[in-house]
């Protein structure tokens, strides 16, 4: 976890900190690099290298084991949405609400040193590892290598799959399984694991919005959401059919009400679902600004023109189909 820099930066590292060597110097003993692929899901994150050493955890007969740059190992945690610090003693993962964590019972208490490293979930120490101060293949920057088997005890604790080929690390599963707000009813309301990207947006402009289909329960390849009584209550196209030369168009059939306010009056049961689902669509598009959005559909008092999040919207009313449509436009970066 040190900061993407140029080399030109890297002699500020050990000043920086994050993923280098903040105490003692590299290991003088002499690894070989190996390939390595790091992949979330199906997703290839980096290809680092990997060295190869006794884990001292394990005896002194141990055999040799696959050390991973833990550096790497954040491209990993933020595609999960976990964030990592690291300061040269203490992997420390912040871990939303939305994925639950199955704590161990705290292990023994090590001392921290030149080779022995804790790792913490929420402030909360869940191992310590053996850990190899060494540099980054390609750079003369010390850097941090631990081994795969206390990474992967971690990623268990969080409810994900991990396996390990001699080159391949891949983590998958439990990305549909963060979820929100389990309602009366029994619904639970999932929560989108990724932000907006260049390269989820080409997907979508090829009319793929898979990703809302996995996490959100879109059907139709992403396109549309349905409840009971209200088979499209939530439709998207792609910029083919966006107007204002938008990115994508998102069109409500209804908003609401919510049943479990005081105030409901039955009419479609399960309406309360769609403001929820909005939110994620609105803090997939909109980032920080998503409220905003999202109250102006709330209040039923939408702008017919609007900028959030650096794209400029255009909203309006199909008296045909009842809809209310939302034209997003692109980043002004774009």
């Amino acid at each position: 976890m040190r900061p993407k820099m140029t080399k030109a930066m890297l002699a500020l590292s050990t000043v920086l900190g994050i993923g280098t060597a903040t105490v003692g110097t590299a290991d003088s003993s002499s690894y070989g690099y190996l390939p390595t692929k790091i992949s979330v899901n199906g997703k290839q994150i980096s290809t680092p290298k990997h060295i190869t050493a006794p884990d001292p955890f394990a005896g002194a007969n141990a055999s040799k084991t696959a050390f991973l740059p833990i550096y790497y190992i954040d491209g990993a945690l933020k595609d999960l949405g976990i964030t990592a610090n690291w300061d040269g003693h203490t992997m420390s993962l912040s871990v939303p609400s939305s994925i639950k964590v199955n704590y161990p019972s705290p292990p023994k208490a090590l001392p921290l040193s030149s080779s022995v490293m804790a790792i913490e979930i929420n402030g909360k120490i869940v191992t310590y590892a053996p850990k190899i101060t060494y540099n980054d293949a390609g750079t003369t920057t010390a850097t941090t290598f631990v081994p795969v088997f206390y990474l992967e005890k971690t990623f268990g604790y969080l409810g994900f799959n991990t396996s390990w080929d001699g080159t391949t690390w891949a983590v998958t599963g439990s990305t549909t399984g963060q979820t929100g707000q389990t309602y009366p009813d029994g619904w639970t309301a999932p929560v989108l694991t990724e932000s907006w990207s260049p390269e989820l947006s080409a997907h979508y402009e090829a009319g793929e919005f898979k990703l809302f289909q996995d996490e959100l329960g879109f059907g139709d390849n992403g396109h549309w959401y349905s409840i009971p009584g209200q088979k499209y209550a939530i439709t998207i196209g792609d910029s083919g059919v966006a107007g204002h030369g938008a990115e994508v168009q998102i069109s409500f059939t209804m908003w609401g009400p919510d049943k479990y306010d005081p105030n409901w009056e039955p009419g479609v049961p399960d309406a309360y679902r769609i403001p929820v689902i909005a939110e994620q669509l609105f803090k997939f598009y909109f980032g920080n600004d998503w409220k905003t959005v999202w109250d102006y559909y709330n209040n039923n008092n939408i702008p017919d023109k609007f900028t959030a999040n650096g794209r400029t919207c255009y909203s309006s009313y199909a008296s045909a189909t009842g809809q209310v449509i939302l034209d997003v436009g692109y980043p002004a970066s774009k």
